[in-house]
């Protein structure tokens, strides 16, 4: 089950829609939530 994944893409999705001019900090959010959902998944799979 990956469930926490679509949860930081949708969060961005709905930053990217709210304002649009601060670029980087949109790709910033989506590099380290990108990051961290891929460290939870990965750490969730090698204690299961």
């Amino acid at each position: 089950m990956i469930t926490p994944s679509p949860f930081p893409f949708s969060y961005s999705a709905a930053y990217l829609v709210q304002g649009s001019t601060e670029v980087r900090d949109i790709d910033h959010i989506i590099n380290r939530s990108i990051r961290y959902s891929l460290i939870y998944i990965f750490e969730y799979g090698r204690y299961r």
